[in-house]
């Protein structure tokens, strides 16, 4: 122990004498000749880490290692129960010099899990024995034979902390039925559905389930337009843990925001559009927007509401844009809340460390609260106090619920049966738009088509000036009407919100002309036929598939020559007539899970990156070992990942969803994502994304000419169902798109990769030096000259199976 470490420490001196290749081993430990008994790792009720502090480098003198080239491991034996007879091991890397992970010239804390595989891989040899681990040790490799490699190591400890359990349940309506698709919230304060710990979407059985440590937590589910569930308390100990059936029967009531006397805010962005009233229009498409960016020193702002009066709250539901706060509080008075008279403020909740609520989708996180009792109030404050992703505070939708009912949602089924002019809400998915990739149709360009979730009926919607891309979940208000040439029941929409991008993926029935000339039960719905061609008409085609009357199909120039036999797909009406959905016409994927913020440390720290086209320099090292690097190896690597929505990266942070409508861009720009890597504030990040491709048969390079074309800022690595296909480990921005990096299936030796009949894995990782960040995937067949249209896996569970 020299003067300078009073601690003291034992080092693992790699030397060069043995060569490259040479292995080094340090002093071990005996837990039992140190009077703790053999270790029990098999023990089901913990997990078993290892911390220690170490620093790693090369040269004592400078504490430096230009090599990095020792990885270093941490080894568990077992023995005879006399701690005599070797057994078997387990070993662990530690410090991995030659895939990245750059020296510790300083002392530096490390920990990972012993007792978890996927918390932190190892290997086993032997006969080791979990449950009887008698000794352990470092050693290392010296794997380049240059120079002399030094690791110290002190404050060893091996500790335990209580295993994790699961928490799960379903969630049901009112008649007990399972309901798909809603959002379950866990955290260990009240109002679990806003801003919870944890949040996961129900499945088509109605099921959650979280993994959490040992602890106290409340769970509540919510689905728009209804109220959340009352907090459900739960403790977990030592065995997983069945929550009571959460049951949604609450609609929320109406918003009474609008009705506002006065409205006050400490900063707006009326220029922008974005002023005070916008927060309380009941218009999910504008926004409340403080000036923009704020100073520091103008973190705390406030946006209040006058009622007029004091009235009878019975909840909130906040719909903040990307701009949310992290620390914020909901705030009450029975005063005038006009600040210049000083209202009494009331703090009714409040929240530090916010990661926005609930994420949809096109910007919006939701938090929703009940309150159980009801709270009065005539003035309601929203004060923020501390920034959240940017330097700038903006929200959808302030929504405060009195006590009348709200508009309740109603089944397609029952609507068509309503008389004219009845006012309904309907919340479902979109199935045929007049809005498609790359345009809008002039034949029907302010139409689109509603399915229920179970796809039991349809209907269609007349909404002018508005844009809805099929798949996604929307609100509709408006009236029923009756078309007065045919009897088709529509919704002539007032008001179209789309707030909520769950990303189903429509899929048609089959049917033939017969069945729908017959019944009126497929009108609205989204339908495939199959026929020939037997005429042109000024707005589409004529197809006959054998039936008595021929369909009618809507669609937009060019057509397909008369006699061609077409497989049409579309929205019906009566006619029959279908309007043709001209969908992802391009093959660009623009639906994708995605997670990241992963960095190696900085291999040559103190240098610049370098010139973009010197590869020789620092940010081709430096990005080379982030894409060589597999960040997701605790979770299966990057080759056999499978991750799902809401589902915890391994860096911590969740896996969400990033969507683009068709009419905007196919480059995803990675700068500002919808949810913040993880960790933030990385000179250099690196982050996946996700999608999962529908083939209908064999797509290869022999028969269909299969390339995938990716367009990068920066470098990149790109696998498909678990096959690396390509890399490029490159500075620049997103080229166009003719410039893209084209990966044709075909090469000398065959295919070197396929899609295969069913669901095929994509994944990307894309990495950035610094400055403009962003990437596109693009489908192509017949060797690049058209594009390959195939449906993809949008992040949400369906509400029924592909």
């Amino acid at each position: 122990a020299p003067p300078n470490e009073p601690d003291g420490w034992a080092r693992l001196h790699i030397v060069t004498g043995g060569g490259a290749g040479s292995w080094y081993y340090g002093p071990c430990i005996d837990f039992v000749k140190a009077g703790f008994g053999a270790l029990n790792l098999a023990d089901p009720s913990v997990i078993y880490y290892l911390g220690v502090e170490c620093r790693y480098y090369q040269d004592p003198a400078t504490n430096t290692n230009p090599y990095a080239d020792a990885p270093i491991y941490f080894r568990l034996y077992t023995y005879d129960d006399n701690n005599v007879t070797y057994k078997g091991f387990r070993d662990y890397g530690v410090f991995y010099g030659p895939t990245g992970e750059s020296w510790y010239p300083n002392w530096t804390y490390k920990t990972f899990a012993l007792t978890e595989r996927d918390l932190w891989p190892y290997t086993e040899s032997g006969s080791f024995n979990p449950a009887k681990v008698h000794r352990c040790r470092f050693y290392g490799k010296n794997t380049y034979g240059k120079g002399n490699d030094f690791v110290d190591v002190k404050k060893f400890r091996i500790y335990t902390v209580p295993k994790p359990r699961f928490v799960r349940g379903v969630v049901k309506d009112e008649l007990g039925n399972p309901i798909q698709g809603a959002v379950v919230g866990i955290k260990s304060s009240p109002h679990a559905a806003a801003d919870a710990m944890l949040y996961k979407t129900t499945d088509a059985s109605g099921f959650y389930e979280f993994k959490v440590d040992p602890g106290a937590y409340y769970v509540a589910a919510w689905r728009y337009g209804y109220f959340p569930t009352i907090d459900t308390p739960v403790t977990v100990q030592s065995a997983d843990v069945t929550v009571p059936d959460l049951v949604l029967d609450s609609k929320a009531n109406a918003n009474i925001a609008p009705t506002y006397t006065a409205l006050y805010a400490t900063s707006e962005d009326p220029g922008g559009g974005m002023g005070k009233e916008r927060g309380a229009d009941g218009n999910f498409s504008t926004r409340w927007t403080t000036a923009n960016p704020l100073p520091e020193s103008q973190q705390d702002q406030s946006w209040i509401i006058d009622l007029g009066s004091v009235k009878t709250i019975t909840g909130i539901t906040i719909f903040w844009e990307n701009a949310y706060p992290s620390d914020y509080s909901i705030e009450k008075t029975n005063d005038d809340p006009n600040p210049s008279l000083n209202p009494t403020w009331t703090t009714i909740y409040s929240v530090s460390g916010s990661n926005g609520g609930w994420y949809f989708g096109y910007a919006m996180h939701a938090e929703p609260f009940r309150f159980s009792p009801a709270i009065t109030a005539r003035g309601i404050r929203f004060h923020v106090k501390k920034f959240g992703p940017y330097p700038v505070y903006s929200c959808w939708e302030f929504q405060i619920h009195g006590t009348e009912p709200g508009h309740a949602f109603s089944r397609i089924s029952d609507v068509k049966k309503l008389p004219d002019n009845t006012f309904v809400d309907l919340l479902k998915w979109v199935s045929v738009s007049g809005v498609y990739n790359g345009g809008e149709s002039t034949l029907f360009r302010d139409t689109f088509w509603l399915e229920e979730d179970d796809r039991s009926s349809g209907i269609r919607v007349e909404a002018v000036g508005h844009y809805c891309w099929p798949g996604e979940l929307d609100q509709v208000s408006g009236t029923v009407q009756t078309d007065s040439s045919t009897g088709e029941r529509y919704i002539q929409a007032t008001s179209v919100g789309y707030f909520a991008d769950l990303g189903r993926t429509p899929y048609p029935y089959g049917i033939t002309g017969k069945a729908m000339s017959e019944t009126d039960l497929p009108w609205g719905l989204l339908v495939k036929t199959a026929g020939k061609v037997i005429a042109h008409e000024p707005d589409g085609y004529l197809l006959n598939d054998g039936s008595p009357q021929p369909i009618k199909v809507v669609k937009e120039e060019p057509l397909p020559p008369i006699g061609a036999f077409v497989v049409a797909e579309g929205a019906l009406k009566p006619g029959p007539i279908l309007f043709e959905q001209k969908g992802n016409v391009d093959g660009f994927i623009r639906t994708w899970l995605m997670n990241g913020g992963y960095c190696v440390n900085d291999p040559l720290p103190g240098q610049g990156m370098g010139d973009p086209n010197d590869f020789s320099a620092k940010w081709h090292v430096w990005q080379g070992l982030n894409l060589a690097t597999d960040f997701l190896a605790s979770q299966g690597g990057e080759a056999n990942v499978s991750p799902t929505f809401g589902s915890i990266g391994a860096n911590g942070g969740i896996w969400f969803a990033y969507s683009r409508k068709p009419w905007e861009s196919y480059v995803f720009g990675l700068n500002n994502p919808p949810v913040p890597w993880v960790p933030t504030g990385k000179a250099m990040i690196c982050s996946y994304a996700s999608a999962w491709v529908l083939a209908d048969r064999v797509y290869d390079g022999m028969n269909d000419g299969l390339e995938i074309w990716v367009g990068s800022d920066d470098g990149y690595k790109i696998w498909v169902n678990g096959t690396p296909i390509g890399e490029n480990n490159i500075w620049r921005g997103v080229p166009a798109v003719e410039a893209w990096d084209r990966y044709p299936a075909l090469s000398w030796e065959g295919d070197l990769y396929s899609l295969q009949p069913g669901w095929n894995h994509i994944l990307i990782k894309v990495n950035n030096i610094y400055g403009g960040y962003g990437f596109g995937v693009r489908l192509m067949r017949d060797n690049g000259a058209n594009p390959l249209v195939l449906p993809y896996y949008s992040p949400i569970e369906y509400p029924y199976s592909p």
